[in-house]
């Protein structure tokens, strides 16, 4: 930093050796005139024009650039091949490359003028950097071909200096222009044309030279430096963006700063930071006015902050804090995280998901609807270091993805020449084994003990409030520990057998004194299960295999941007940020450190620190007598390895179809205590959030479970399971409701092995709304008919034997249940149906058929018509699943081409992922007809679809769609018809099983199509024209449905419409019978009039009373309406014969 007086600086050069005497006076008038020509151009430049700047500060920054050049030219070289002849002397000041104003005090001492001076101008000159090369020699390099052989200095930049956002205040650079001669006359060259802006897909991809277009290139435009990681540009040249540039001081703060807060709340806290430098101004100008004794002038006031032509204090807005730091971690901070990853590996992992936090990883489209397309949440591996060794997003809940992410792991621990890890930690040991071991055959699927326990105790009676809490964690933790761990020793675990008599003595301890809820005895089962297979055993004693620091790790994933919105672009590159902190963070906590992160520091700038280690080594293998030794260098490992978002083989060719712990890192016997929920402030039980959706959702156990007590005080061995299905009937045991209509009740029968329940067909029944079923019984069971046989498409295993051919598939049935071997395709709880073949012994589905019923209680039955012949359920006719072509020759649009009209989010999505997020969702109620229409068409359901009938399914809508739209249509995505499905389902069947069709509000049927569409629900008045609310005082609004056009946009009455009505109900009604005329509007017209009309016998009149809150149809004739008492009515003669 240097303070620039011109008239000062002038002075010193004039007299200086650099000019002889002679030339003084040609030397001061050729300074004045190139300032003044400068000052002029620089005011007809276009960017002057459109952001005009105040003259004193284009004056001040004119002199500093004239003294620039001064000193280029007197110490330039004049080849690039000798060193410098001319060498500045001692008495040439030698400033900058930043330039500061002189304030009040040099004006004061210079001149001792006192007020005549004293002047807030002084105070509104902005500091200025010059980034020019006789600062910064290294810059003669093309940005473009690398070379500096041909490279020229073309004079500094035309348009004059840019704006820098500050730390203090505002700032200001110019820079010089730099000529490649080679690119110039190696190619024809266009036009410059810049690239997107940070944060953008391409940003993502690279940030490569090769990008940029032209020869001749500013070093204070964003195309010069885009080559250039942050920690490579020199510490004192500001960082340059195509929409903004921002002094290093404030980029360091703002990379620090970012990942604990928001772009909003950093960038109120660095508009607050600036305040106070405004304030200190201000006084300045009063404490040196007030201090001068020379004669007192009239004191000037100061100007606002945000006057552009006096102050122009403009602090940086968090849209370009977003853009700052989306820049930073895509040119640097993902690499380095990445590269730091790939040198980690593991003997113990621990494995696990997320989805707090994945949760906030939206998709917004152009209309600013937002999406989330990662539903697997985020996927990470720990080592027994605590250190993060491997994470991902994920877009499914399945299997295959942790399989894809172990291969990566697998092929880094090959590399590294270190074995591969005896085991893998996981909270659901059994489901993830087969991924595992696809993927790293010597390694063993293990159980934490955390969720183990922690599902004792969300068994207990009253868990959260029980005395005996902790010590239920005590007896049940040491049942599988030898010892625990202690003064910096990890616990050390028993053997299977060991463990289960040990277990079966703590259960009965704690059941002989009734803590347990009668969901216990199940859950002790399925427990021992997992203690018999060796889940709770450790083939390596000695090393912390507990797993539960996994669930640490959790809180930081869910601090990102806590309790606020972000986006997938954001969210992935303050995953990166995190993984890398915190790894630094806890490698540098621990007393054996490498040698690198010893020589770093505990810096987390790890690319910095290698550039640095490798360029030391290289400086001293060149010095033969140096007695320094090499710095340790970070490992490069090319693993080919990805983290973050990345492209999933799985799920971009549909390999399979397509759930959270809170969690705290406290020890095992101390974490299982209540915490209270950063966004509601609400109390949470940690230890019943562990393990509620295993134990309600995979176990099938009532939650009305949990708070009963125990029927025993002993252990009981479990009976054999009974296969369950749900009726609804109306019986005398139905309660009636407040309308007079029937509250249907759920009954739970259990059924013989060989027999599965049908509903009854009558009104208010669930199948009346299913009229293929012909069972008119109700409740009545049946033999298995032929249609569920192997051959039909209702579970597609290839488990099932030709022995298998009659056992039926029953929700809630187990392998014991049926007299061949068990169904091993089971479906997994998802949006849609999983086809991948797991461990689990049961089938379940997620989706709700009937609220309020259990896993074990769902029907068979879906949401559209179930025909005996099953062949009526096919996808497409005459397609089996053998049928299903390859994914490449159907018509699914798998393409990583990038769509016109999308976001950043949408495209760095696209990219990332191989996967157009419009193929995924319905953009408009077109595409979302034609969904429903094909639905009823081919009766698709989920129990039924398999991923080869979803790419089949999604062929025909491709095709249909093309037909439609043509050729330019998005082609969907399986998943996009999948969740539809899986969507519409659950809202139909609560619709049928609650008889409701109407809204909450106006007993309507609201949301036909998808958003926007004409069929939706109008605001203000419902479909049949009737306003929602009445402003007239005691009048009640007409029931609903009236026949249309008796009413219009909620405002109009038609007694035209209304008399033709009248004479058609009544004409139905009492002389014809009712027909084919609608009941419901029929009904809704009978009340209206009925409470409505009144008969004058006086004189023959029928009248029917008109809405105070209605203005009357004006082509009504006079002569049928009458007025009474204040009120009118209209006449209906028609009613008078």
């Amino acid at each position: 930093m240097s303070i620039f007086e011109p008239k000062v600086v002038l002075n010193l050069l004039k007299n200086s050796a650099a000019v002889s005497p002679i030339d003084k006076s040609a030397f001061e008038k050729s300074w004045t005139v190139n300032v003044e020509k400068r000052v002029s151009i620089w005011k007809e430049s276009r960017n002057h024009k459109t952001h005009p700047r105040p003259e004193f500060q284009l004056r001040w920054e004119a002199e500093v650039v004239e003294y620039v050049q001064c000193l280029w030219e007197k110490s330039r070289p004049r080849s690039k091949k000798i060193e410098p002849t001319h060498k500045l002397g001692l008495n040439i000041p030698l400033l900058g490359p930043r330039f500061v104003p002189p304030s009040y005090i040099h004006i004061q001492k210079r001149s001792g003028l006192g007020h005549q001076d004293i002047e807030p101008v002084t105070q509104y000159i902005k500091p200025f950097n010059v980034i020019h090369p006789f600062y910064y020699p290294q810059l003669a390099t093309c940005p473009r071909c690398g070379s500096d052989k041909e490279t020229t200095w073309e004079g500094w930049t035309s348009t004059g200096p840019r704006e820098l956002h500050g730390l203090i205040c505002e700032e200001t650079a110019l820079g010089a222009q730099l000529r490649c001669n080679t690119c110039k006359e190696s190619t024809k060259m266009k036009k410059a044309t810049d690239k997107n802006i940070p944060g953008d897909a391409e940003d993502v991809q690279a940030h490569q030279p090769a990008n940029l277009e032209g020869y001749c290139f500013a070093t204070t435009s964003a195309a010069y430096w885009s080559s250039w990681e942050h920690w490579q540009i020199p510490r004192n040249i500001p960082i340059f963006f195509y929409r903004c540039a921002l002094t290093r001081d404030l980029f360091d703060l703002l990379v620090e700063m970012r990942p604990s807060t928001t772009s909003a709340g950093l960038e109120e806290r660095v508009r607050l930071f600036q305040i106070q430098p405004t304030c200190n101004a201000n006084s300045r100008l009063t404490d040196y006015f007030s201090g001068s004794k020379s004669a007192v002038k009239t004191l000037q006031a100061f100007s606002s902050a945000s006057d552009p032509l006096a102050y122009a204090d403009k602090s940086i807005s968090g849209e370009i804090i977003t853009e700052v730091f989306l820049d930073f971690c895509a040119c640097t901070r993902q690499k380095e995280s990445g590269e730091y990853l790939k040198t980690l590996s593991a003997i113990c992992g621990s494995l696990d998901n997320t989805f707090k936090a994945a949760s906030k990883a939206t998709l917004t489209d152009k209309d600013r609807q937002k999406s989330r397309e990662l539903k697997g949440g985020i996927l990470s591996v720990l080592n027994e270091d605590n250190q993060i060794i491997s994470w991902r997003f994920c877009q499914m809940r399945t299997n295959a993805e942790i399989t894809e992410l172990l291969q990566g792991l697998k092929h880094r621990h090959d590399i590294l020449n270190v074995p591969q890890p005896k085991m893998m930690v996981a909270d659901n040991c059994c489901q993830v084994r087969n991924a595992v071991t696809s993927a790293m055959p010597e390694t063993d699927s293990k159980l934490d003990v955390w969720h183990f326990s922690a599902r004792y105790i969300a068994v207990m009676l009253q868990s959260s409030k029980s005395p005996y809490r902790g010590a239920v964690a005590a007896d049940i933790t040491g049942a599988i520990l030898k010892t625990h761990a202690e003064k910096g020793q990890p616990a050390r675990y028993g053997d299977r057998a060991e463990q289960e008599r040990r277990l079966m003595v703590a259960f009965s301890k704690w059941a002989d004194k009734g803590v347990w809820s009668a969901a216990a005895q199940k859950v002790h089962q399925e427990q021992l299960k997992h203690v018999r297979r060796g889940c709770l055993e450790r083939s390596v004693q000695g090393i912390r295999a507990d797993g539960s620091r996994i669930e640490g790790s959790h809180k930081g994933w869910n601090s990102l941007q806590r309790a606020q919105p972000s986006g997938v672009t954001m969210l992935a590159a303050l995953g990166h940020d995190f993984v890398l902190r915190r790894n630094v963070r806890v490698a540098f906590s621990r007393p054996e450190l490498t040698p690198f992160l010893k020589f770093a520091n505990g810096s987390h700038h790890l690319r910095l620190c290698d550039y640095i280690a490798r360029l030391h080594n290289t400086l001293q293998q060149k010095t033969t007598d140096s007695q320094l030794q090499l710095l340790p260098e970070l490992g490069d490992i090319d693993s080919g390895e990805t983290f973050g978002l990345v492209m999933s083989d799985h799920v971009a060719t549909f390999g399979g179809l397509l759930i959270k712990e809170e969690n705290i890192e406290k020890g095992l016997l101390d974490s299982f205590d209540s915490s209270v929920d950063s966004t509601t402030g609400e109390e949470v039980d940690l230890a019943f959030l562990a393990s509620r959706n295993v134990i309600i959702n995979e176990w099938q156990i009532d939650p009305a479970l949990l708070t009963l007590p125990a029927e025993t005080s002993r252990p009981m061995k479990p009976s054999a399971p009974k296969r369950k299905a749900v009726c609804i009937s109306l019986d005398s045991d139905d309660e009636g409701d407040a309308s007079g209509g029937t509250i249907k009740k759920l009954r739970t029968l259990a059924l013989p092995s060989t027999e599965v329940p049908s509903m009854a067909p009558g009104t208010g029944r669930l199948d009346a709304y299913f009229p293929s079923v012909q069972d008119h019984q109700r409740c009545s069971t049946r033999k298995l008919p032929p249609e569920f046989s192997q051959d039909r498409p209702v579970v597609a295993s290839t488990a099932i034997t030709p022995d298998q051919g009659d056992c039926q598939v029953i929700p809630g049935a187990t392998t014991e249940d049926c007299s061949s071997a068990g169904i091993s395709n089971a479906i997994t709880p998802s949006a849609g149906i999983s086809n991948a073949i797991t461990p689990s012994t049961g089938v379940t589905s997620d989706h709700p058929v009937i609220p309020g019923a259990t896993a074990e209680d769902r029907p068979v039955v879906a949401s559209t018509a179930i025909t005996p012949n099953q062949e009526d359920c096919q996808v497409i006719p005459g397609a089996t699943t053998e049928d299903c072509p390859v994914l490449g020759s159907t018509g699914i649009n798998n393409s990583m081409a990038i769509a016109a009209g999308q976001t950043r989010s949408q495209r760095l999505f696209s990219i990332s992922t191989g996967i157009d997020p419009h193929s995924l969702t319905f953009q408009n109620s077109d595409e979302f007809y034609l969904f429903m229409e094909m639905r009823a068409e081919f009766k698709w359901l989920s129990y039924q679809m398999t991923s080869k009938r979803w790419v089949l399914a999604t062929e025909e809508y491709n095709r249909r769609l093309i037909k439609k739209k043509g050729q330019s249509v998005v082609q969907k995505n399986p998943q996009a018809l999948l969740r539809a499905l899986g969507d519409i389902e659950p809202k139909l069947m609560s619709k049928i099983t609650k008889n409701d069709y109407t809204s909450r509000k106006n007993r309507r049927a609201r949301q036909k199509g998808p958003e926007n569409s004409p069929l939706n629900h109008k605001k203000g008045y419902c479909a049949d024209g009737v306003k929602q609310s009445s402003k007239a005082a005691g009048e009640e609004l007409p029931p609903w449905p009236q026949p249309r056009g008796i009413f219009s946009e909620g405002r109009t009455f038609h007694p035209h419409v209304f008399l033709s009505t009248v004479q058609r109900v009544y004409e139905h009604v009492f002389m014809q019978g009712p027909g084919e005329t609608d009941l419901l509007e029929t009904e809704a017209f009978s009340k209206l009039l009925i409470s409505r009309t009144e008969v004058h016998e006086s004189d023959n009149m029928v009248l029917f009373r008109l809405f105070k809150g209605f203005v009357t149809d004006p082509t009504t004739p006079r002569d049928r309406i009458v007025s009474r008492n204040g009120e009118e009515w209209l006449r209906i003669n028609y009613l008078q014969q």
